[in-house]
């Protein structure tokens, strides 16, 4: 058995093939009342991946707080290594999650200071690299080399330690531990230790009017909690319903060991995607889908963390989980209008572009296709980025259809629909009335 088999077997049970999420080991928070970690602005750093649903939480949340000036932050390259590169022989040499190296960029500065010259990975407009001039990097990923080293493309260097890999950041804060080495990361740079690595605690940390929160940019700033107090007890309700089911859910049907496992899960994520769109079709019309100034919300009338934590899963689902990860029952775009829609108005908020800016589809894609061996053994990449980058654009413009629009064509298909069954003889007068009264009351 090689090292690389013996590494993913680590993350399912033996026995039943199901797949086990490892529980975070650093769980401190900041606050006033805490013995050392204590509310300060740019004392903190995140270490993120832009691949990583776990991740894109927090850094979309950041965004969304106008912490980013607040907080500073590095990016791992999006290429996960395992035991297989370099060397299958040793599992010592499982090495995971890594930085660009610090020699090329000993120029640039921490992150946060706003200088487009020193920016840190975030892109917001990804189609200038990945359609300019750039090194090892065409429309084809299979010419995008795992080892590559683009700024603001592969990611960045660790700004506070220059360290390689993210595992050197853990041993750093405990030589002990004893876990897989996972992002985010939030890290005291006064301490040198790793204060937590729960992605929902450090979303709720940020959220915290009395954390971190208090010194915000308020240009940057769009929203002031991510945990309305109304609206708590229904986001608590589907926090814990979509984390097993659909964040945790799309991971135990991919990294499924046993075909009964993969089934079930299979069976139960599909279930729960349902119920939320038939949680968006109660709360919303099909005029809401079409009215392009109405954005919609997961929970209550504006952006909560329920958003975030969902998105960073849908978003990636046709990209990567369908095929990949063998969620392929349904797709988001052609199977639930409702989830789809919400997905598209969130990347294209007319308010914040912190969901499109956090959301990197190569990051995503090359990650995933690359990084999963035992998954995709040969590594291929395709076009989807661009096909579903299209996709999003197409929508948006599809939303911008006007009511009066929508009116003309609904008048003519009920008008042809009238015409058909009055000649088939299968309505009388009453029968016309009715098909009458519907089409007012339904335009």
């Amino acid at each position: 058995m090689s090292s690389e088999l013996q590494n993913s077997k680590s993350w399912s049970d033996p026995s039943s093939g199901e797949f086990k999420r490892q529980k975070s080991s650093f769980r401190e928070f900041i606050s006033k009342s805490h013995p050392i970690y204590k509310p300060e602005p740019k004392r903190y750093h995140l270490y993120i991946s832009l691949a990583c649903p776990w991740a894109s939480r927090v850094s979309c949340a950041r965004s969304l707080l106008g912490l980013t000036n607040v907080i500073s932050m590095s990016i791992v390259h999006w290429y996960m290594e395992t035991s297989s590169e370099p060397n299958a022989a040793n599992p010592s040499a499982i090495k995971g999650w890594r930085f660009l190296p610090v020699d090329d960029h000993s120029t640039f500065t921490a992150a946060g200071n706003g200088d487009k010259n020193n920016r840190y990975g975030v892109v917001s407009d990804l189609t200038q690299y990945l359609g300019g001039d750039i090194s090892n990097c065409t429309h084809s990923f299979a010419n995008c080399d795992n080892h590559g080293n683009r700024y603001d493309f592969d990611g960045t260097i660790d700004h506070i330690n220059g360290f390689e890999h993210l595992r050197d950041l853990y041993y750093f804060s405990n030589p002990n531990y004893d876990g897989r080495f996972t992002v985010p990361i939030l890290y005291d740079i006064k301490t040198n230790t790793i204060v937590n690595n729960e992605s929902s605690e450090i979303l709720r940390m940020l959220s915290d009017p009395e954390g971190l929160l208090q010194f915000s940019d308020k240009e940057k700033q769009y929203l002031t909690t991510l945990y309305p107090e109304k609206d708590r007890k229904n986001i608590d309700y589907w926090n814990d319903k979509i984390y097993e089911t659909i964040n945790n859910g799309v991971y135990k049907t991919g990294f499924a060991e046993q075909l009964q496992a993969y089934e079930k899960n299979l069976y139960i994520l599909f279930e729960t995607l349902d119920e939320v769109e038939e949680h968006f079709k109660q709360k919303y019309s099909k005029d809401d889908l079409l009215d392009n100034n109405k954005t919609l919300y997961f929970v209550g009338d504006q952006i909560t963390e329920a958003d975030i934590r969902l998105f960073v899963t849908v978003v990636r689902f046709d990209a990567v989980y369908h095929q990949h990860f063998k969620c392929n029952l349904k797709m988001i775009r052609s199977d639930y209008p409702y989830i789809n829609n919400w997905l598209i108005k969130l990347y294209n908020h007319p308010e914040t572009d912190a969901f499109k800016d956090t959301t990197n589809f190569a990051h995503i894609k090359l990650h995933y296709t690359r990084s999963h061996k035992r998954i995709n053994p040969l590594g291929i990449s395709n076009h989807y980025i661009f096909y579903y980058l299209k996709v999003f654009e197409k929508e948006e413009k599809k939303n911008t259809l006007s009511k009066s629009h929508t009116f003309v064509k609904r008048i003519f298909h009920y008008k042809l629909l009238l015409i058909l069954y009055t000649f088939l003889g299968f309505y009388n007068g009453a029968s016309k009335k009715k098909l009458y009264i519907y089409m007012i009351k339904s335009i």
